[in-house]
């Protein structure tokens, strides 16, 4: 009985070490899987009520413009999205972002390209960046993308880019397609309407 007891002490013993170091080194060990992951911070606002609120998309661009302790700023908004005009109807994890997203995160597509300046301001054409599983499974990973189309949330969104599979985005690791910033349904484009509700966005301290 007391080498049982022993075992099954010991056991948990290793076991609750075990867990606690796996999320110590997750969450403060390991280093992020992004570009200048030391320097990566997230940046968000203090609501009248006290409590954590989010950016409209002109108070990111004024810290953008005038910025001068951090090297860059990018945001992002995700959610589910509708994907249909397929064999079949889908739901996948979508991202909201502004045009430098990719370029802040170094990440250069292995197909077509991603966003440029400007394509994230409104009125701007329908354009969407998917990785390597939507570009399979609904592009037949046909290289070229001329013409190539994607319904999502019932838009048609021509297919600029393809990022690899690998990338995970920040917070929510299972986004598919990213869209500019300037579609986001909640987006109002005005100061003080249409926050982000998680406070998005992501910065780099200058050395």
């Amino acid at each position: 009985m007391f080498a049982i007891v022993a075992i099954i002490t010991l056991a948990l013993g290793i076991g609750a070490n075990t867990a606690i170091f796996s999320v110590v080194n997750a969450v403060l060990l390991r280093s992020l899987p992004y570009h200048k992951p030391n320097q990566l911070v997230i940046l968000s606002t203090i609501g009248s009520s006290g409590e954590r609120d989010g950016f409209s998309v002109p108070e990111a661009q004024d810290f953008q413009t005038q910025m001068h302790s951090l090297e860059d700023l990018t945001i992002f908004q995700t959610q589910s999205v509708n994907v249909t005009g397929g064999e079949r109807p889908d739901r996948v994890r979508g991202a909201f972002v502004s045009a430098n997203y990719f370029k802040f995160f170094n990440l250069n597509p292995i197909v077509g390209r991603t966003f440029l300046d400007g394509e994230d301001r409104p009125g701007g054409a329908r354009i969407t960046v998917v990785n390597e599983k939507m570009w399979r499974e609904r592009l037949s990973s046909d290289r070229n993308l001329d013409g190539k189309k994607l319904i999502l949330n019932g838009e048609p969104y021509s297919v600029v880019g393809v990022v690899t599979a690998s990338f995970k985005h920040p917070l929510d690791p299972d986004v598919e397609v990213w869209m500019p910033v300037s579609n986001y349904p909640g987006n109002t484009n005005q100061r003080d309407g249409g926050r982000f509700p998680y406070g998005p966005g992501a910065s780099q301290r200058r050395r």
